[in-house]
């Protein structure tokens, strides 16, 4: 418990960010630009074509599924 007058430090952007996290779209361009290639796949390997062509939901996903993350993510 803390005193509230103790947030007025952050913009509402930046509360929205540290309480909800990002809510950024992702685009098959930006999630191919985060990834880091290796065994002998690239960009345009079929699976990585794939994927990067899901739907939101389904790359976010994928992605929680991949990277282990320990966020939820609907």
């Amino acid at each position: 418990v803390f005193d509230i007058s103790s947030l007025q430090i952050f913009s509402p952007n930046e509360l929205d960010y540290l309480l909800c996290g990002r809510r950024e779209l992702w685009e098959a361009e930006t999630l191919v630009d985060h990834i880091k290639f290796d065994h002998g796949y690239t960009a345009k390997s079929p699976t990585i074509v794939n994927v990067s062509s899901f739907a939101i939901y389904r790359v976010k996903r994928v992605t929680h599924y991949a990277s282990s993350d320990l966020v939820y993510v609907i």
